[in-house]
């Protein structure tokens, strides 16, 4: 028997009906989430996104923000879409991952806070700079 046909005898095996997985039953989103999620909002995300993102894959960065820090559903809509728009015109992706910027809640507002990497890629794509460093700067 050829190595083809024990491979064949394998996945014939396999293909059997297998015994059915429970459905999960899926949690229903908060309103924020769902605006972020909705196909209006990512055509206008996709608008002001530079060729390199995906407007669908900024949607889930920014719902898995919204997620770690749940006080982000709390804030106002207009700050929050504004705050996410302009994180997505600069190209930056907001969160730890890459701290490129934050979304952070004051109060009932969504702020855009910008981190230091971000700034460096902001300045390496402005093509005004040669070479940049960041240190760390402590006192003694």
């Amino acid at each position: 028997m050829s190595t083809t046909d024990k491979l064949k005898s394998k996945v014939v095996k396999t293909n059997q009906p297998q015994t059915q997985v429970p459905a999960v039953a899926k949690k229903k989103l908060p309103p924020l989430a769902a605006s972020i999620l909705s196909a209006d909002f990512r055509q206008q995300l996709a608008l002001a996104l530079p060729k390199t993102m995906t407007a669908d894959r900024m949607a889930r960065i920014v719902v898995t923000e919204c997620n770690k820090n749940t006080q982000l559903y709390n804030c106002d809509e207009k700050s929050f879409f504004a705050s996410v728009l302009q994180c997505a015109a600069l190209g930056l992706e907001p969160g730890d991952g890459l701290g490129q910027c934050y979304l952070l809640p004051y109060g009932k507002k969504c702020q855009l806070i910008i981190g230091y990497r971000g700034m460096i890629d902001l300045a390496r794509r402005s093509g005004q700079i040669r070479a940049i460093f960041a240190y760390c700067v402590h006192q003694k």
